[in-house]
């Protein structure tokens, strides 16, 4: 929206926001009433859980992640709430933050939070609290080989979930050189685990 593609550290938004704060802020501050309205009708059409992805979370430094992540996101969900009147179940996924998911979840008030790979789940799990699910932790290039590597990462995964909410899924979105036998592959470990 702001650099005209993506880039893997966000600098035209970083400049933008640093440049000028007021006009960014009426940015984000649009951008929070579209999702507050989007995300209403995503349940008024039938979702039953919502998730937000925040990208560029990794890129910022602690004041602007609170600024320009924790503060919007507070804000959409409170917003989505209120709107519908009733408790909207909702994952927050402010990707490269794994220290700051506590304080994340708790300022927020999300039901879960999505880890990418370079997380340690184990470590964020026993810093949120027990009714914070967790959700992610694969690394997507996994999908691509597959294998030994592959098990291993389910195995990881599933020594959390079984004790806590956590919802087996890859750290962010799967590669367009992703195999579908190697989702398949993940899905047995997962159930072959659960037994």
């Amino acid at each position: 929206m702001v650099g005209g593609k993506g880039s893997p550290d966000q600098a035209a938004a970083r400049l933008f926001a640093r440049s000028e704060p007021e006009a960014f802020q009426r940015l984000i501050d649009i951008l929070v009433e579209a999702s507050v309205h989007y995300l209403a009708e995503q349940v008024r059409s039938g979702a039953d859980c919502l998730q937000v992805f925040d990208t560029w979370a990794g890129s910022l430094d602690p004041q602007s992640f609170e600024r320009w992540c924790v503060e919007p996101m507070a804000r959409i969900v409170a917003g989505v709430r209120r709107a519908l009147n009733r408790d909207v179940p909702f994952i927050g996924f402010p990707k490269g933050r794994a220290m700051q998911l506590p304080g994340f979840a708790g300022k927020t008030m999300v039901n879960g939070v999505g880890l990418d790979w370079s997380a340690d789940l184990k470590a964020v799990a026993a810093q949120l609290p027990a009714h914070v699910a967790t959700q992610g932790n694969i690394d997507p290039l996994l999908m691509v080989t597959g294998g030994p590597a592959l098990d291993e990462a389910v195995d990881r995964v599933m020594e959390v979930a079984l004790s806590r909410p956590h919802i087996v899924n890859l750290g962010h979105g799967i590669t367009p050189q992703g195999n579908p036998a190697h989702v398949e592959q993940l899905i047995a470990r997962v159930r072959e685990t659960r037994r």
